[in-house]
Parts: structure tokens; sequence; C-alpha cells
């Protein structure tokens, strides 16, 4: 299967998106979500994301983290951080 890039953004959405679902499934007791920013603009607006992808950590109804890019080696880091601190 071959997928059109159309810009940077979906260019960053596509590296990360493996890495993404392998930590969902590593960490099958966290709750991920992707969001469609462009289905979702007023949602994604209110959650504060502002370049793309953007990862938001949420514990007990509150932010607590947030990361923007592509970085397969943040995402990760990030995960294991939002775990020790919850």
């Amino acid at each position: 299967m071959i997928t059109e890039i159309n810009s940077v953004e979906q260019f960053r959405q596509a590296a990360i998106s493996p890495t993404f679902t392998q930590l969902s499934d590593t960490y099958s007791k966290l709750k991920f979500y992707r969001l469609d920013v462009d289905e979702c603009a007023q949602l994604t607006q209110d959650a504060g994301a502002r370049m793309y992808p953007t990862f938001i950590v949420y514990s007990r109804g509150q932010k607590v983290h947030t990361i923007s890019g592509a970085s397969p080696d943040t995402l990760q880091t990030l995960i294991k951080t939002a775990i020790r601190q919850a």
C-alpha cells in the first residue's frame, strides 16, 4: 500500500504512527487516543496543540505533560515519565 504525503505534518504523523501503536500495545493499561485535527479542530485548539504531532498526557483529568514533534525516543521517554509519576 502506498500512502500519499502532502505536507510536513502528514510526514511526521506517518513517521511516528508505528511507534505510537507499539507503545499503546506495550503499555496496554494506559489509554491512547489519536485525534484527527481536521475533524476535531475545536478540540485540538482547546487542548493547546499548536504543532503536529502533539502528544499530551493527562492524569486524573489534568494535563501533566506535552511534547510536540515526531521523535520516537522522546515519546517513549514521555510515557515512561508519566508512568513513574502516576
